[in-house]
């Protein structure tokens, strides 16, 4: 509980610093640890809601500069929202968490669902505040998502499926 609450201190902390344009807190961090550890925050939604979550991480990976509390947000979103989407699905429900080299100087992380995905028609506001797809939705996840991997000079996107979403975003090296 003592970590959990250190954690959220900081994440508010980190975001009041978001809203306010301040800089961020910058350092060399181990992306594929950051993705463990957000896994290991939401094993126990995952067991609950019946969801299996599974890691392909590339070995090697440099270590980029970046804010790890606001991209540890952007991986608790992006991986909450997957698993929600997979509330209805019947039969195997998997969440896969990837990350990769895209290029030289790029990382690139996804997250993939096997929910029910969302319309053609909503993909290009998906990313934009108020912007919803769910009943009791605000509208500001995705678009906070955004604005904390640009400022980290990254782009995130979304791409339908017949299995599901992935959503991916890259960050520079």
């Amino acid at each position: 509980m003592v970590r959990d609450s250190t954690r959220a201190g900081a994440v508010i902390n980190h975001v009041r610093s978001l809203i306010g344009n301040a800089d961020f807190i910058r350092k060399e961090t181990d992306v594929n640890e950051l993705i463990s550890n957000c896994v290991a925050l939401l094993r126990h939604d995952s067991i609950r809601r019946g969801i299996s979550l599974k890691l392909h991480l590339a070995e090697n990976l440099p270590h980029p500069r970046i804010d790890s509390v606001q991209i540890q947000q952007v991986l608790l979103n992006l991986t909450r929202n997957g698993m929600e989407a997979m509330k209805d699905v019947q039969g195997v429900r998997t969440l896969k968490i990837c990350s990769a080299m895209q290029n030289e100087a790029t990382i690139v992380i996804s997250v993939r669902d096997r929910g029910t995905g969302f319309e053609a028609a909503t993909e290009e506001k998906l990313f934009e505040p108020f912007y919803t797809t769910k009943p009791k939705g605000v509208g500001m996840g995705l678009a906070i998502c955004r604005s904390i991997v640009e400022a980290h000079d990254g782009r995130i996107s979304a791409v339908r499926s017949e299995n599901g979403t992935v959503f991916q975003f890259t960050l520079k090296v």
